[in-house]
């Protein structure tokens, strides 16, 4: 067990939800703390599309040179039934500030917006595991894991993950940004609506010869539902 950390916000979850809930408490003057369980951020594209009013709030934290320099600039989305299209949205059309869809991978988006936070002081508890949550007098007491990569095995060497160390945090407020499989949620006794049975989808990320443009494509065909760009 090591010492009692006090703060005003407890984020867990250090993907794009939870990264920028932290900076933007942080701008406000908030003292926050933000933890993930995994070592690192997300190591694959999963591509983000941001809209004109998110960009205008990523402007506000001054992140959107980086974003625009990382990112394709869409500026129509169009709608297919085959090979025939039916409709379009024309984002230049909108009277905004970004006019425009900014698409771009979710390990870029989230290293711009870690890099934003440990300038301004705050650095992502990475392999920090929320593990009880217990209300108090006018705050939260967190108990959180601090797990370490060890050898074990004898025959066969193996690397598995164990509680290196215990922390406490006192927090006034805890926000959940932890996914589909919310500890926070469960910790809580929250339950979760499901509105549709599950999907599956697929992403795929190569070059191609065809020049898209600008336009985001959705094709309906075949009973899939299919994007892209």
């Amino acid at each position: 067990m090591i010492g009692i950390h006090e703060t005003d916000v407890l984020v867990v979850g250090a993907g794009p939800v939870g990264l920028l809930t932290a900076l933007l408490l942080n701008e406000r003057g908030v003292r926050v703390q933000i933890i993930d369980e995994q070592w690192r951020g997300a190591a694959h594209s999963y591509a983000c599309g941001l809209h004109p009013s998110s960009q205008t709030l990523l402007h506000s934290l001054g992140l959107m040179n980086s974003i625009l320099s990382d990112g394709l600039h869409l500026n129509t989305v169009a709608f297919y039934e085959g090979a025939r299209r039916h409709a379009a949205v024309k984002y230049a059309e909108l009277d905004v500030d970004y006019p425009f869809l900014a698409v771009l991978r979710q390990d870029q988006l989230e290293r711009i917006l870690a890099e934003a936070l440990e300038q301004r002081g705050v650095r992502v508890g990475w392999n920090q595991r929320l593990a009880v949550l217990e209300p108090k007098d006018g705050y939260v007491e967190a108990t959180i894991d601090h797990l370490a990569k060890v050898t074990a095995g004898y025959a066969t060497a193996r690397t598995e993950w164990t509680v290196d160390r215990v922390a406490t945090t006192h927090a006034k407020f805890v926000v959940g940004a932890d996914g589909i499989h919310s500890t926070v949620r469960r910790l809580t006794g929250l339950d979760v609506e499901t509105v549709a049975p599950p999907q599956t989808f697929a992403v795929f990320e190569f070059r191609t010869h065809l020049d898209r443009g600008h336009e985001l494509a959705v094709v309906f065909v075949d009973g899939t539902a299919n994007v892209m760009w």
